[in-house]
């Protein structure tokens, strides 16, 4: 008896082995990509998960580029959604995903090897609870990627789009992502999941290299209007950030300045000015402090600097954008 109870044993966990893993849906969202997606597609290709038990789907944005013939090249599903923020692309390509569970995952990412096998795990070892991971540097970035991410090593607290795992059923519960914000709504699923009593969690496993970081001044400056340009329309979420009220410090004291100099009164001005420039060098130590940057010389904190005053800056300009778009709904 006590063989063959051993055997009966020994099968269950032969065959138990043998159960086919959960099938799932990668979504890339892709506009215009093509100088990553090669990359991300390829990394892909050599997930250590079963080939049968995966799909991708790259969801088109009306890119105009090489986009579409190099992810059809890969012999993966490409869809089309012309119209809608980036939240309506992940959602379209979302709701014709077969698999239980759903991996987003950006055009410009590259996952390693253990990423599908690792996000799988996870979801499946714990109930109601959407998992995510961090953005990594390339190997050699450039300067403005070195100086405004500062290898920062604290994870984020909300969930970024580029790099999610969920199950279907729970991401359509909380009405997957938001499809009236244009940035913002990996942010708005973070809170829509927690206030569900969902659990999110971000785990440095699942990070992927992000290669669409802005390598410019100019490029960095219009992606911080168009992350800020939903503030009102975000604006439970705002109202909890700190920055946001850096923000509105930053435009308050460069408008009083400007009122200041326009009357001819520049005593009067200098202060605000000052206050105005002070503000950028808080964020400044603040990123520095967290991330323990080894600062090695004085370029280094005046390239940090310029970087948070372009910050502000860009989010400025794209607050401003989020009153006229509000102004423009209200009347």
């Amino acid at each position: 008896m006590p063989d063959l109870k051993n055997r009966l044993i020994l099968g269950d966990r032969v065959n138990s082995s043998l159960e086919p893993k959960p099938f799932v849906s990668i979504v890339l969202p892709a506009n215009n990509e093509e100088n990553y997606i090669d990359s991300c597609l390829s990394a892909l290709k050599i997930q250590n998960y079963p080939e049968d038990r995966f799909e991708v789907i790259v969801v088109d944005n009306k890119s105009k580029d090489r986009t579409v013939e190099i992810a059809k090249s890969f012999g993966v599903k490409v869809l089309h959604k012309d119209q809608g923020p980036v939240g309506a692309v992940r959602n379209f390509g979302a709701r014709h995903a077969k698999g239980d569970i759903i991996a987003f995952l950006d055009s410009d990412c590259v996952a390693p090897p253990n990423w599908l096998e690792t996000g799988v795990q996870l979801v499946s070892s714990k109930q109601n609870t959407a998992f995510g991971g961090p953005y990594m540097l390339r190997k050699a970035p450039y300067w403005l990627e070195k100086f405004w991410l500062l290898e920062d090593r604290d994870l984020p607290k909300s969930l970024l789009g580029g790099a999610i795992f969920i199950n279907k059923r729970h991401f359509f519960a909380v009405g997957a992502f938001s499809e009236s914000i244009t940035s913002g709504e990996d942010s708005q699923l973070t809170h829509d999941l927690r206030a569900a009593n969902y659990d999110v969690i971000v785990r440095k496993e699942l990070a992927v290299v992000h290669l669409g970081n802005p390598t410019n001044i100019k490029t960095f400056f219009w992606r911080q209007v168009w992350h800020s340009e939903n503030y009102i329309q975000n604006i439970k979420s705002s109202v909890i950030d700190p920055t946001f009220y850096i923000i509105l410090l930053y435009i308050s004291s460069i408008s009083i300045s400007a009122l200041w100099l326009a009357s001819g009164k520049f005593t009067y001005a200098l202060p605000t000015i000052s206050f105005a420039l002070f503000l950028p060098f808080v964020l400044s130590a603040k990123r520095i402090k967290r991330s323990k940057y080894p600062i090695q010389n004085t370029l280094h904190i005046l390239a940090i600097y310029a970087l948070d005053w372009t910050y502000l800056t860009g989010r400025s300009l794209g607050l401003f954008k989020s009153i006229g778009k509000w102004l423009r709904v209200i009347h």
